[in-house]
């Protein structure tokens, strides 16, 4: 059994800008957006506003080096109106990892790597990287 708990995206984040207008700009739907004051996942009110963009829950065996490409190449052609909207609404942007560890010797782990292309979106947009990991233990279910 493999459980699908590892995915990836790009957010813009910050202030009280309106999410539904980038994606409007972009003509890129959110895979998730809020703003600022709205309820949240696990908040009763959002302290900023955010649009995300990413992929659906992956195999934590995935290899996600062209899962990172295809989000690279969907978000590669929009580097001016990205860095316009950041400026103008004072806006951070971050490549999410969300890994899970499976500690079950007898899965793969999902392997993780940045291509050139990647690495100058990054550059271009300023975005920091983040990875944040899991662990988790099949063996025990």
């Amino acid at each position: 059994m493999t459980n699908k708990k590892t995915y990836i995206y790009f957010a813009l984040k910050g202030g009280d800008f309106n999410p539904r207008e980038f994606s409007e700009i972009f003509e890129l739907d959110a895979t998730y957006a809020i703003k600022k004051g709205e309820k949240g996942r696990y908040i009763a009110k959002s302290k900023y506003s955010i649009w995300q963009y990413g992929t659906p829950k992956l195999a934590n065996d995935s290899d996600l080096y062209d899962h990172v490409l295809d989000l690279t190449n969907t978000l590669f052609p929009k580097i001016d109106e990205i860095n316009k909207f950041k400026e103008k609404y004072d806006l951070h942007s971050v490549l999410q990892f969300v890994l899970e560890i499976d500690f079950n010797e007898e899965l793969n782990t999902p392997a993780l790597g940045l291509d050139e292309k990647t690495i100058e979106f990054l550059y271009k947009t300023k975005t920091v990287v983040d990875v944040d990991m899991y662990r988790d233990d099949s063996t025990k279910m």
